[in-house]
């Protein structure tokens, strides 16, 4: 199924956004009042991406993931 990209998100793909930008802005508003900084103007998009094809491609990722869990007091 292929649609043009110029005819925006599709309305499902909204609707899931929508919903967690109501979860995640929260959880921004305290980790950026924790450090000091400013709340963004608009959610931000966080996205990770890992690389796989072995185990040391695995535990590269999961250190990552790991690091970024421990910057959390909670």
């Amino acid at each position: 199924w292929i649609r043009n990209a110029t005819s925006g998100l599709g309305s499902g793909e909204r609707a899931y956004i929508e919903a967690r930008e109501k979860l995640v802005q929260p959880a921004i508003e305290h980790m950026m009042a924790a450090r000091g900084l400013e709340t963004p103007p608009r959610t931000p998009v966080i996205g990770v991406a890992l690389a796989g094809g072995g185990y040391r491609a695995m535990l590269t990722g999961l250190g990552g993931i790991m690091s970024m869990m421990n910057e959390s007091t909670e």
